[in-house]
């Protein structure tokens, strides 16, 4: 199995790929942990409002 990992701020990843990313965050942390906020059906927090790598 081969692994990719991409690292860069935000403004480097489709659209698409950040909303797959904030799906399964939700998937992840509202599922398991409950309690996180979602928006749009998806867990996006004030981490994602800052430009820090993905």
């Amino acid at each position: 199995m081969q692994l990719n990992v991409k690292i860069g701020t935000r403004t480097v990843f489709p659209k698409s790929e950040l909303f797959v990313m904030h799906r399964l965050h939700t998937n992840v942390f509202s599922g398991r942990i409950g309690g996180v906020p979602i928006m749009s059906g998806m867990e996006i927090d004030a981490c994602d409002a800052m430009d820090s790598d993905h």
